[in-house]
């Protein structure tokens, strides 16, 4: 995970999976916005990050993809860019589960 840039706050991210209540390791749309609405990112910027951090496009999100979530939103709101979500992430932001 060492080249993945979400990486570094992994522990920080896990505690808040960890408590939003997954099922099966997954969290649901709802409690993942119950989460990412507390970073204080708009609902415009929500609805992208949940485009890009979904990488396999099943409607949930697991660790590695809430890490992304909560990593992009923060970015966002530190005034950052979001890649653009009609391209393939790179690979620093692909959680590593999902590269190919």
């Amino acid at each position: 995970m060492e080249d993945w840039l979400p990486g570094v706050f992994f522990n920080e991210y896990k505690l808040q999976f960890d408590r939003a209540g997954p099922v099966n390791g997954r969290l649901s749309p709802d409690k993942v916005r119950t989460v990412l609405m507390g970073t204080g990112a708009s609902m415009a910027t929500l609805a992208d990050v949940w485009e890009l951090a979904d990488a396999d496009k099943n409607g949930e999100l697991d660790l590695e993809e809430f890490c992304l979530a909560m990593f992009l939103s923060m970015q966002a709101q530190a005034g950052a860019q979001l890649p653009d979500r009609t391209k393939p992430l790179p690979r620093e932001l692909m959680p590593p589960s999902k590269r190919r």
